[in-house]
């Protein structure tokens, strides 16, 4: 499978890439707009870019048996980037409505502290089961980050559907929504990597190649929604005839959005 490995290599590379470019450029426009919740989103992707790096490290310096400090660092290191992302839902969508942020963050740290506690064991012994620990921990920090997402862009965007602001301004909160849902999706090929086995099988570079499409995916429509195209903000806006709201700044439209949540609705006391 050396044709796949060389694949995955060239997908890791080009993501790698991407999202650093994506992080970048989020901080430039954040410069440009003032959306200081961007910071959050933004954070992620360099998280993700780092976490490529200590993968890289961590692979070359671990130790046959045991923990050295390269595996301390990347096992803190590792799946860090989706607190990112919990971060960036609170302050996106309940800066001032109640919400299960206290949950979701309190939850993620526990499986987080766990997933330190087990991965480091199974430098010592390995195991089939300690392996499926350290996955199910892997896959409950990236299901509750993910789906807090999708559900909070989601919920938003129903809630100002039929509200008075520019139709690209709430397809940018469907975006989101549909966006998250290809980083939870990613859970399904990730729990299903058999144990102890190399990028020479064929099921194993398969569900990677899929775990990086999925990544993939997720950063182009983030970087779509939060960096809408001018042909695509027409398009969206194409049978919308009001002017007034187009001329608002990014942080106008946002305390725009937030009004509207706060006006109640099934949405708004989550």
């Amino acid at each position: 499978m050396v044709d796949a490995q060389i694949i995955i290599y060239l997908m890791g590379a080009f993501l790698f890439s991407m999202n650093f470019f994506i992080g970048s450029y989020l901080l430039i426009r954040i410069r440009r707009t003032g959306l200081s919740n961007i910071y959050w989103l933004s954070f992620y992707f360099f998280f993700t870019v780092i976490e490529f790096i200590m993968r890289m490290v961590f692979a070359a310096g671990r130790p046959t048996v045991g923990v050295n400090l390269i595996s301390w660092i990347y096992y803190i290191f590792n799946l860090t980037g989706h607190f990112a992302l919990i971060f960036f839902v609170k302050s996106t969508f309940y800066t001032e409505r109640r919400s299960a942020f206290s949950f979701v963050l309190s939850s993620a740290i526990i499986a987080k502290i766990f997933y330190i506690i087990a991965y480091a064991i199974t430098d010592f012994e390995l195991s089939a089961e300690l392996y499926y620990i350290v996955k199910g921990l892997a896959t409950y920090m990236i299901f509750i980050s993910s789906f807090w997402l999708s559900f909070a862009s989601l919920s938003a965007y129903y809630k100002i559907k039929k509200s008075e602001i520019s139709p690209w301004v709430k397809k940018r909160y469907l975006i989101v929504g549909i966006s998250a849902i290809f980083l939870i999706a990613q859970n399904i090929p990730n729990i299903l990597m058999p144990y102890r086995v190399s990028f020479e099988s064929p099921l194993m570079a398969t569900l990677t190649i899929i775990i990086t499409i999925f990544n993939i995916i997720f950063a182009i429509l983030s970087l779509i929604a939060w960096v809408m195209p001018k042909k695509l903000k027409s398009y969206f806006n194409r049978d919308y005839s009001k002017t007034e709201d187009e001329e608002l700044s990014e942080d106008e439209l946002m305390a725009q959005i937030k009004l509207q949540l706060l006006k109640g609705g099934p949405n708004g006391n989550n």
